[in-house]
């Protein structure tokens, strides 16, 4: 359960940020649908890319600081992002908070594989089962939010940053041999 609270938390925050991201270019900085998509592009791109040298990152540090290092880092840059005055800062920021996002990604699928050793199929597949409930539920929470207030919408998604962190290391001391 504490897995899937963590995808959960993990979809619908962390990862929503992107979601934010790309309504504070449109809305706050004025930047043009396709640059503002470009930015969403590289943004979305920078996590894939990193993805193999994060699994290398975990195998190294384990499941307990790994969870740690990325949620806190997404969490804070995400915190800034309504901060940023520049289409270019906050692609960069992004960027850098995106990448923390899909190391907890690459975490999450690590433990739902521990898990269930027995059927790591299964246990992969209800892991994403919540965080496709998770990709639903944030933007439903957050967008009327961002209409009120953009910089309280990425204060909210770096709490729910850090509540994925707490998430993502319980589940790593309960199911991680190597936590």
């Amino acid at each position: 359960a504490v897995l899937w609270r963590a995808a959960v938390l993990g979809a619908a925050g962390p990862r929503g940020g992107a979601v934010g991201g790309g309504r504070y270019l449109r809305d706050e900085l004025d930047v043009g649908s396709f640059a503002a998509g470009a930015s969403l592009a590289v943004i979305g791109a920078a996590g894939a890319v990193a993805s193999p040298l994060l699994g290398r990152v975990l195998d190294s540090v384990g499941p307990v600081r790994a969870s740690v290092m990325a949620m806190s880092s997404c969490g804070v840059l995400i915190a800034l992002v309504g901060l940023v005055g520049s289409p270019v800062v906050l692609t960069a920021v992004m960027v850098v908070a995106m990448v923390g996002v899909a190391f907890g990604v690459v975490i999450l699928q690590h433990l739902a594989a521990l898990a269930v050793p027995e059927n790591r199929g299964g246990g992969t597949s209800s892991v994403l089962s919540f965080r496709f409930a998770g990709h639903a539920i944030g933007p439903l929470a957050l967008v009327p939010v961002f209409t009120r207030s953009p910089g309280l919408t990425f204060v909210i998604v770096a709490v729910l940053a850090a509540a994925t962190m707490v998430a993502l290391v319980a589940a790593a001391r309960t199911s991680s041999p190597d936590a």
